[in-house]
């Protein structure tokens, strides 16, 4: 379902697509619900919650006011709003008076969207420091996302919804990269610097490698680095080094005759129980399953 351009607009000019997923969109993508762009030229408050949503709002000009979670923004061109329908907002512009000239208060772009993962992609931006207002320095990636999605959502074909996922998609991975660095105006270089860390572990890997032990190589309190590296990588540095040790182990149960002992202890875990506990955690299955299998 489609509301085409509107010229008539009250207090301004908008253009917006109210969309339909399918049912497999529904239970197998992220999927778009509301995409649109206006420019407002009076004073306006827009007011809503208890949606089962999420918005992404691009101020491409102009100014105005977002209040969300007890909190009130200032929004100024660039901005990037993101936040989770499901609380109260509002998000106005201009003065309470009325303006009786043409010339535009802001421009704003956005696309209402959800998908079953949402909420757990959504704890984990926030997780990650992400804030309702994003102040980014590049904003044109955002806005060409938003500018595709509203694209394929006006058109028509097979993999229309695919397109919009993947949109989407790109959009929520630029969201939570750039949610780590609000708030740093003068990044910590040891922040900044985590290849190395993690560099050393993807050559140490099948050594007695710990928390302790990276943080004594590098001269780091172990308490800083453990919280720098999941702030960063938006997991724990032992369960980084896991997954490094079960990506080889994977590449030798394929690719070898070695018995499984022997890949553990190659990998850094010497004791075959734990080695296969770490397995399922990961796999959801044991080494010898995953061997049978591939």
């Amino acid at each position: 379902m489609r509301e085409p351009f509107s010229p008539d607009y009250p207090s301004g000019q908008s253009s917006r697509i109210l969309y339909t997923p399918s049912a497999f969109a529904r239970n197998s993508l992220l999927y778009l619900q509301e995409a649109g762009a206006l420019t407002d030229t009076r004073s306006r408050t827009s007011r809503r919650g208890q949606l089962p949503s999420y918005l992404c709002l691009s101020v491409m000009d102009g100014t105005g006011q977002l209040s969300y979670g007890g909190e009130q923004y200032e929004l100024t061109a660039g901005d990037i709003v993101f936040i989770d329908c499901q609380q109260a907002y509002s998000y106005s512009t201009g003065s309470t008076g009325d303006m009786e000239d043409e010339t535009a208060l802001w421009s704003l772009q956005w696309c209402y969207f959800y998908g079953r993962s949402m909420p757990a992609i959504y704890e984990k931006y926030c997780e990650r420091g992400g804030r309702a207002v994003l102040h980014v320095a590049e904003p044109e990636p955002y806005m060409a996302l938003l500018s595709d999605i509203r694209g394929y959502a006006a058109s028509f074909g097979n993999i229309q919804e695919m397109r919009i996922n993947e949109c989407l998609s790109a959009l929520l991975a630029q969201l939570i990269e750039a949610s780590w660095y609000q708030g740093n105006d003068a990044p910590n270089p040891k922040k900044m610097d985590l290849g190395k860390v993690k560099a050393f572990l993807d050559k140490y890997y099948g050594e007695r490698v710990s928390l302790d032990t990276v943080a004594s190589h590098f001269f780091i309190d172990k308490c800083y680095l453990a919280r720098i590296f999941k702030e960063q990588y938006g997991m724990t540095l032992t369960d980084y080094l896991h997954q490094v040790r079960i990506n080889h182990a994977k590449y030798m149960l394929r690719y070898t005759n070695k018995r499984i002992d022997e890949i553990g202890m190659e990998c850094g875990i010497d004791e075959p129980n734990y080695f296969s506990r770490v397995f399922r955690k990961l796999e959801g299955m044991s080494p010898s399953e995953y061997r049978g299998l591939w």
